[in-house]
């Protein structure tokens, strides 16, 4: 059964990836083990999805990347769906070339079923995330991060 609030974590989704390259799957991203990581089979462009399930959805605004040792995301969009076709881009960036977890913000104010990570230039010999959490924003009275922890 899923939970919410201020700090509880949404549990019941399902992460999955374009390709995984061995033993390093998708689930590897938000498994909470800094010893894992999703590491993708097939060169850039690479993407990392996360769906909440049947009638779940969020309205991403945050989300944090700690990204392997050995790949290393460069350029990234995130974007967000309804229907798992018709991606909106949330956001557009770069993560630093270290293993630094980066956290990123933006205004989203619309609910998807899907968030999607798609890497498009990655650092070092490939793309690797090792863990990524999402949150939802709150707008009332203004906007306001980290409530509650997504995945």
């Amino acid at each position: 059964m899923a939970t919410y609030g201020t700090t509880d974590r949404f549990t019941g989704g399902t992460p999955s990836a374009d390709s995984v390259s061995g033993a390093y799957a998708a689930a590897n991203a938000v498994d909470n083990n800094d010893t894992t990581n999703w590491y993708p089979s097939a060169g850039v462009p690479n993407w990392w999805k996360y769906d909440f399930g049947a009638a779940v959805t969020w309205a991403i605004s945050k989300i944090t990347l700690y990204c392997s040792t050995t790949g290393r995301i460069d350029a990234f969009t995130v974007a967000g769906s309804n229907n798992d076709s018709d991606y909106t881009t949330l956001y557009s960036g770069n993560h630093a070339n270290d293993t630094n977890v980066q956290t990123f913000t933006f205004t989203n104010k619309t609910k998807y079923r899907y968030i999607k990570i798609t890497v498009t230039s990655h650092h070092g010999t490939g793309t690797g995330i090792t863990e990524t959490q999402a949150f939802e924003g709150y707008y009332p009275g203004g906007l306001g991060f980290g409530n509650p922890y997504i995945f």
